[in-house]
């Protein structure tokens, strides 16, 4: 600021005496002369001061609406602050993708976490592809990346084909959950798991060998294989097996394509190895469709029929006979704590260490080093399978 200077004023000059009379001031009005003279040094001292005082505070000083106009960006729950980067909304974002649209399953998941969002306060976007194709979810992913959502929470269809555009969100400081599929875990934070895979794994074996015994030849119709969860629920089911039951032999395992393919693949199977005494169908789509497979060729009470799914899509084949044991859980609470989950990692209340989560009116769940765990598997029988509705 260039300095400023005051230019003193003239002091006014008193009017002249018109007359010799008028200039001579008796003597004895002297004292009061000088005391106002006093006072009036000490005004014009006092002005002085004040004018410099304020002079001096007009150069430091920064204008108030200047100081108010810059506001720092702050470090948001959901990332850091930095140009480009990441910034919390005021109501929490989350993008939650399937690894299909309008199938059972995946539909009866969003609903919970749309019970959830509601609880929460959040936003829940539920979209992705109508076939199973980790290709197709990236355009999805890539869209809440641009549009700044707090949180991406997906149910991969590949561990490894989502990584990079996952490590993209996470770089711009966006959380990242992954639901139901996990993907490599350097490209996201927690793993909502339905179950862990051994305890999913070891129930499907363990149920199969209630109705047909500990011996003989089966068979395994999966989903595909390139899923993560479906490949580690079939080493928890080998070695269930191999531990266990080492007199029962898988004869041939083959995908599902998410019931694509299940139909042809499930008479496939009977037909090359007409030994089989049962079936294992670890994925929804696939599994009613081989239960009635199975029904079609006259097989029921000859070939057991076992596998995940929900209850009203396989529950005329429970009702029937044709199929004894559904093993699952409840996947409307697998949306709903994914939810959770992405609320507590953006609030901070959820960090590497922990050991366990408050998740609403499923109360404490368990942390198990970077998974959320929803609990054990749940067994729906023809006993059950009617109090349930999804």
């Amino acid at each position: 600021m260039p300095e400023e200077t005051v230019t003193a004023q003239p002091t006014p000059v008193a009017p002249q005496p018109t007359s010799v009379v008028e200039a001579q001031a008796p003597k004895k009005s002297g004292p009061k002369l000088l005391i106002l003279a006093l006072l009036t040094l000490v005004i014009v001292v006092v002005a002085a001061i004040g004018i410099g005082a304020y002079l001096m505070l007009s150069k430091t000083a920064k204008p108030v609406a200047k100081e108010t106009a810059v506001v720092p960006v702050a470090v948001s729950q959901a990332g850091v602050a930095a140009s480009g980067v990441h910034v919390a909304n005021k109501v929490l974002k989350i993008g939650f993708i399937p690894k299909l649209k309008n199938i059972g399953y995946m539909d009866s998941c969003a609903k919970g976490a749309a019970e959830a969002a509601k609880e929460l306060g959040a936003e829940v976007t539920y979209d992705g592809p109508t076939q199973a194709d980790a290709n197709l979810q990236i355009p999805f992913i890539q869209k809440w990346i641009d549009q700044n959502y707090d949180v991406i929470a997906v149910s991969a269809n590949d561990p490894d084909i989502l990584a990079p555009i996952l490590k993209q969100a996470l770089a711009k400081g966006i959380k990242v959950v992954t639901w139901d599929a996990d993907v490599d875990p350097s490209a996201r934070q927690f793993f909502v798991n339905q179950a862990t895979y051994d305890g999913v794994g070891f129930a499907l074996v363990d149920n199969l060998v209630k109705e047909i015994g500990s011996t003989g030849s089966i068979g395994i119709l999966t989903a595909s294989l390139t899923d993560k969860n479906q490949n580690m629920w079939l080493e928890s089911i080998k070695k269930r097996i191999a531990q266990n039951y080492p007199n029962l032999k898988i004869a041939v395992i083959l995908p599902g394509q998410h019931g694509q393919t299940a139909n042809v693949d499930t008479r496939k199977m009977l037909q090359m190895y007409p030994e089989i005494k049962g079936i294992i169908v670890p994925e929804s789509e696939s599994f009613p469709i081989a239960a009635k497979v199975v029904e079609d060729l006259g097989l029921k009470g000859k070939v057991a029929v076992i596998g995940l799914t929900t209850p009203l899509s396989i529950k005329e084949y429970v009702m029937d006979g044709t199929v004894k044991s559904v093993v699952l859980w409840k996947t409307e609470d697998l949306g709903y704590l994914t939810v959770y989950t992405a609320k507590a990692l953006v609030d901070g209340t959820l960090k590497p260490g922990d050991t366990s989560i408050e998740a609403g009116r499923l109360g404490k769940k368990v942390v198990t080093g970077d998974q959320v765990l929803l609990g054990d598997p749940f067994v729906f029988t023809k006993d059950n399978i009617g109090n349930f509705n999804f």
